[in-house]
Parts: C-alpha cells; sequence; structure tokens
C-alpha cells in the first residue's frame, strides 16, 4: 500500500489532475507561456522516483492548463495541450469490479494501479497494437441543470494510448483529458448546447451520441507508452469542491507526470461521485483491448474524500458504466482501509 501515497494529489491550492501530432490528427493548441512552478521554498534535491512522486502528488499547478514535471525536477512546467478526438467512450459495459465507499461517503479523488503477468501484447479490436485506454469512470444518472436545463449527468477521466512509437512518434503517442457526458439531453431538448455553453479550457465542442451529448476537454499529451508497460503507470482522478475544479494525472515510473486541470462548470462532480470504475479497457467506441493468452493483471483502485481524507473499507459492486472491454475475465474482488482489489486474466 506504499504506493497510495504516490498520487495523492492535492488539489488547485490542492490539484491533482502525451508531446506532438498523433496519427489520430489531434490539434495542437497554443503553448502557454512556459510556466515553471516552485515551491516558495528552495525545491529539494531527489534521488530517487518514489519520494519525486510523492513530492510532485502534493505540488499545485498555478492555473487551470496543461502541465508537465520531468523526474527529478520538483517542477510543474507548461506544456502543450491538445484536442482531444471527437470519438466516444460509450456507456453501457458493465461487466467491472467498482469501488463504492462505505456509507455513500462522496469521492474527492480516485488513484488507480495496474500489476501484470505474463503480458506481451496487447491489441485494439478497431484500432490495432498498442491502442488502450485507462479510465476512471464516475457512477452515472446523477440529476444536474446545465444552463438552466435538467438533465442527468456522467463523468470519465481518460488518458488513451494511441498507437506504437513507430506510427505516432516517440513524443506524442497518448493524450490525458476529461469527458464530460449529459445524458437524454439530445433526446429531451433535440440538440446538444451551442458552442456559447462549451466549458472553459478548451474542447472539441458539444457533440450527440444517441440521445446523450458530451464533451471531450483539451488535454495534455504524453509521450508514448506501450501496453507492456502498464505496470509503471499510476493514473488518477480528481474533482475539487473548493474551486469546483477537477483533473486527472498519469504519471509513468521513473520518467515523469502529465496533468490536466479545469474548472468544472458541467457537472459539480464532487456534490455526486458515490461509485469509481477504474481499469484498462478498449481505446474507444465499444472496442476491446485484445491481451496475448496468459495475460494477468491485478488492479487497484484507491478511494479518497475531496479533502484528501481517507475512507473507511471500500467496497466493492458488481457494475460498470463504460462500454469498452478488455478480453479477460474477472477475478474475486477483495477490500481493504480505503481500495478495492481484483484479478482479471485469460
Amino acid at each position: 500500500m506504499a504506493r497510495i501515497a504516490l498520487l495523492t494529489h492535492t488539489r488547485i491550492r490542492e490539484i491533482l489532475p502525451w508531446a506532438m501530432l498523433l496519427s489520430l490528427s489531434l490539434t495542437l493548441l497554443p503553448l502557454s507561456a512556459a510556466i515553471v512552478v516552485a515551491p516558495m521554498q528552495s525545491p529539494p534535491t531527489f534521488t530517487n522516483w518514489a519520494a519525486w512522486q510523492a513530492y510532485m502528488a502534493k505540488l499545485p499547478t498555478p492555473q487551470t492548463g496543461c502541465f508537465v514535471a520531468n523526474y527529478p525536477v520538483a517542477a510543474w512546467q507548461g506544456t502543450q495541450c491538445a484536442t482531444a478526438p471527437s470519438e466516444t467512450m460509450s456507456v453501457g459495459n458493465g461487466n467491472d469490479w467498482v469501488a463504492k465507499g462505505p456509507s455513500g461517503n462522496l469521492i474527492g479523488q480516485t488513484i488507480g494501479f495496474l500489476t501484470t503477468a505474463g503480458l506481451t501484447s496487447e491489441s485494439d479490436s478497431r484500432k490495432g497494437a498498442h491502442y488502450y485506454s485507462l479510465q476512471i469512470n464516475s457512477n452515472s444518472g446523477f440529476a444536474v441543470t446545465y444552463h438552466g436545463k435538467s438533465t442527468k449527468g456522467w463523468e470519465q477521466f481518460l488518458f488513451d494510448a494511441n498507437g506504437s512509437s513507430g506510427s505516432c512518434g516517440t513524443t506524442a503517442c497518448g493524450l490525458v483529458y476529461i469527458e464530460y457526458w449529459l445524458l437524454g439531453y439530445y433526446a429531451a431538448y433535440g440538440s446538444c448546447p451551442p458552442a456559447s455553453q462549451d466549458p472553459p479550457g478548451g474542447g472539441f465542442g458539444w457533440a450527440k451520441s444517441g440521445s446523450n451529448c458530451y464533451f471531450n476537454t483539451d488535454g495534455a499529451l504524453t509521450p508514448f507508452e506501450a501496453a507492456t508497460n502498464l505496470s509503471n503507470i499510476g493514473f488518477s482522478g480528481f474533482a475539487g469542491s473548493a474551486a469546483s475544479t477537477d483533473g486527472d494525472m498519469m504519471c509513468s515510473e521513473g520518467v515523469a507526470c502529465y496533468t490536466l486541470t479545469i474548472t468544472d462548470t458541467v457537472l459539480n462532480l464532487y456534490k455526486h461521485w458515490t461509485q469509481s470504475e477504474f481499469n484498462v479497457f478498449g481505446y474507444c467506441c465499444r472496442s476491446q483491448a485484445n491481451f496475448n493468452s496468459g495475460t494477468t493483471i491485478d488492479v487497484q483502485t484507491i478511494l479518497e474524500k475531496a479533502n484528501g481524507a481517507s475512507f473507511g473499507t471500500a467496497v466493492c459492486v458488481k457494475g460498470g458504466f463504460t462500454a469498452e472491454t478488455n478480453n479477460l475475465s474477472l477475478g474475486s474482488c477483495s477490500t481493504g482501509k480505503t481500495y478495492i482489489a481484483f484479478p482479471e486474466s485469460n
């Protein structure tokens, strides 16, 4: 459980949460002024990854946007954001283990780790080798009001891995971003919200998916991360109450952490987040991440309250909120203080 502390990210005064063109033709946005954020005191010197990551997880970003911190430098630096693809991460699968806080406690942050054995290859059913997504998905269907219109909400924190280093370069093969959903909005009102009602911080714009509307935010670009490296990746998603700030962060062990921070003017997730699903799935659009025979992945999902305080023992709930899948079979779920854990294998 020592890994828990490594991604416990303090937010906008506590904030939590890939670089080149992607093969998906992501649109690079202008590089914001290169801001280097240092603590008020001289930053300490680090000689090991674990201590550096624990320090960076508590170091706030100065504002909303995309940032990178390169080990061992103890500072956030402004980096390019990119527009996420228009593809959806559809609702629906349901065959997963979901973490729930005891007694209905609201979740402020979810931290996910994967430990693999026997993994030598992965291929997405639509896109091919090394396309996959890490997802942290909130419970869905909670009541919200968006620009005066009543609807229901859902939120996904996403890390998309976009193919092999040979197809998209060595510095721009992934994206850390957030996807907002207004469930049933299109069916109720006949259109999705106009551009004037886009959330702040940029994005692809509101789009229709069945009876629903969704919005992909801009995201932080990351280098290539092969699926065979999943054991060295940590992913977390955060919903803050103080400034209605959401974010997610991906850390590649021994290299760097990449984070996106935005102002949540859509769902105010911190008021509604009671369950959280974390896992590795297909890249998008109901696709499947297919792992080689003999693969085992141990999944750990850790919950925290918005103020950083820990829960009591988390609860395992059989279910799930995303339509993407993998080709592994679920094992039984166990719980501990603040977390759930379970294996999946083929």
